[in-house]
């Protein structure tokens, strides 16, 4: 008797539910919608180009663009330039140029020592941010 298990039909018609038959007893008209195939299409200029890259780009030509954002930025970026160098006794400007001749020869000394990073970035022109 323990081998009996008794189906519980509550209201309606005992039958096996539709969503847990086997794929090969459905018809095609009960197939799971997404049973096809899945395609996207994707251009050749869509594998080069990184989303992120682009879109800062993108903010970035228009922000040069924009009147407002000019005015704002301009007189910040002249007093900058003009007063933190300027200001600086003699020991803080040793201390800003010491600080980043440590910096760059330690991103040098990781560039030149491993190799994968030099592989990333064998075809990458460095000096062009500079220019």
């Amino acid at each position: 008797m323990r081998g009996l298990k008794r189906k519980i039909c509550e209201a309606t018609a005992c039958r096996p539910s539709p969503f847990f038959r086997p794929a090969a007893q459905r018809s095609p008209a009960e197939a799971p919608f997404f049973a096809g195939p899945m395609l996207q299409r994707q251009g050749k200029d869509d594998e080069k180009k990184d989303p992120l890259v682009e879109g800062l780009k993108t903010t970035a030509e228009k922000l040069s663009e924009h009147e407002a954002f000019k005015a704002w930025y301009e007189p910040k970026l002249n007093a900058l330039k003009l007063t933190l160098w300027d200001k600086a006794s003699p020991a803080d400007k040793a201390a800003m140029l010491s600080f980043l001749g440590l910096n760059l020869g330690t991103a040098a000394t990781a560039f030149a020592l491993d190799p994968k990073i030099r592989a990333a970035l064998s075809g990458v022109n460095i000096g062009k941010p500079l220019g």
